[in-house]
């Protein structure tokens, strides 16, 4: 994949050292629920429909940075019913914006290199890295548990390519704690997705 030869780049990136949240110069993000993707599987711990946050690039729109969010992974079934009642479990008590910083700024001196590139952040809500695949729901105690954090992955991608995505020149793929290895496990999964 040369720079001369083809367009995109996919550049891996685990950025857990980095702020993301709650810094100064932050910017603000919207948030898009995914409610047809419930019907394809694609839900969160607690079947809740999966989303992202997104802002339009100003000058680079067709460069884009997808962040994984982090956030730990549940390690039993009681952690994860734990889980499921949480911001990283259930995408229901979600904010309508979410202000970032660092890496997704668009202050261009805090961000000098992506600042002007649309940005996309997935929300976390399946507690495995994006990596579960689960046909049926987990029933345990009472509470339906769905491990498909892979079908939320596929979702994201394909909204965002339907929605412009499929002018896409170059993508950073990047994460923080569990994010960030999920940045390793989806890395060429993402690229095979990207034109």
């Amino acid at each position: 994949m040369s720079s001369t030869s083809n367009l995109f780049q996919l550049l891996c990136v685990s950025v857990s050292f980095l702020c993301l949240l709650h810094c100064s110069n932050a910017t603000v993000l919207r948030k898009v629920l995914l409610q047809d993707a419930v019907k394809k599987g694609a839900v969160c711990l607690d079947g809740s429909a999966p989303g992202y946050y997104f802002r339009t690039g100003n000058r680079a729109p067709n460069n884009w940075i997808i962040h994984l969010e982090g956030g730990g992974w549940c390690f039993n079934e009681d952690d994860c019913v734990s889980r499921s009642k949480t911001n990283l479990g259930s995408s229901k008590n979600w904010a309508d914006n979410l202000t970032v910083s660092g890496l997704l700024s668009d202050d261009c001196t805090v961000n000098p290199h992506y600042c002007s590139w649309s940005m996309v952040f997935i929300g976390y809500c399946d507690g495995a890295c994006f990596a579960g695949n689960v046909d049926a729901p987990v029933n345990w105690k009472g509470t339906s548990l769905h491990f498909r954090g892979f079908k939320i992955l596929e979702a994201v991608l394909n909204a965002i390519l339907t929605a412009g995505g499929d002018k896409i020149e170059q993508v950073l793929l990047t994460g923080c704690s569990a994010g960030g290895l999920a940045t390793y496990l989806h890395a060429d999964y993402v690229r095979s997705k990207v034109p």
